[in-house]
């Protein structure tokens, strides 16, 4: 039996729905990308009370989790969710629906996925600053197109559900970057990080070594605030706690080996 709420059962459903379309449109161009949301099969499949479940998809609703913006679509998502006056609306008119369909733009899935930590109590205070995380998006936005930056995220092995594309280049970058970073999940941080040491690889310059390292040094600038450093002749990010009796060597180590490593690449 699930220990799983009733919100967060609803939350896996609505990505589960949004990724099987997802994947019907990766397998057929020709598939359309239409969500439906039915709160019968939930109730069916998942044993949730439809209005347990409308309920549910209120709250999610009141989240900014969807961003319907077809008229028509809107409205029957608030009629589905029973959102502000529309539930006294449409109960004049008759029963409230158990089920609309979306398109898959209109979900925004990064959120709901960010409700879930939230709801979970699994969220907490950046590992990284927000404005250090939000300068390297930035950065990054810079040296690719928005789509190669979508493929690189994939290749990183970031769940599709957290990519928020379309979208400008760097605050899809930011807003990923700000879910994982807040996430009180060690899988998460540990994503973020690679993320972060991948983008630096030469070969996504070229093979250029010099346009990959300042990429790094201009990371490593911006992380070490809270910590974090890149061991420059071993590579990777790893936090140095402060009370650490070996941080001053530590630090002390990774500056040489930055020294060493610019004499040997700029020389």
């Amino acid at each position: 039996m699930s220990n799983e709420s009733p919100i967060t059962t609803l939350i896996d459903y609505l990505l589960e729905q949004w990724m099987n379309t997802f994947n019907r449109k990766e397998e057929s161009i020709q598939a359309g990308n239409i969500v439906a949301i039915s709160l019968l099969d939930l109730h069916k499949e998942k044993k949730i009370n439809i209005d347990t479940g409308r309920d549910n998809l209120r709250y999610l609703y009141s989240k900014g989790c969807f961003r319907a913006t077809n008229a028509k679509r809107l409205f029957n998502l608030q009629r589905l969710a029973a959102v502000d006056d529309t539930e006294e609306l449409c109960l004049a008119e008759g029963a409230l629906p158990n089920g609309v369909m979306l398109k898959q733009e209109e979900f925004d899935t990064l959120r709901i996925f960010e409700v879930k930590l939230e709801l979970q109590g699994k969220n907490q205070k950046s590992i990284i600053k927000p404005v250090a995380l939000e300068n390297i998006a930035r950065h990054m936005g810079d040296f690719d197109s928005g789509l190669g930056l979508v493929k690189f995220l994939k290749d990183c092995d970031v769940p599709v559900y957290l990519i928020n594309y379309p979208n400008t280049k760097w605050r899809m970058l930011d807003d990923l970057f700000r879910v994982l970073a807040s996430s009180t999940e060690e899988e998460h941080h540990q994503l973020l990080l690679t993320i972060l040491e991948e983008f630096c690889h030469p070969l996504r310059y070229g093979g250029d070594r010099g346009k990959a390292l300042e990429m790094q040094d201009f990371i490593a600038d911006q992380i070490c605030y809270d910590d974090y450093y890149f061991g420059y002749l071993k590579g990777g990010i790893s936090k140095v706690e402060a009370h650490d009796p070996d941080t001053g060597i530590i630090l002390a180590e990774i500056e040489t080996d930055r020294e060493t490593r610019n004499k040997e690449n700029y020389a």
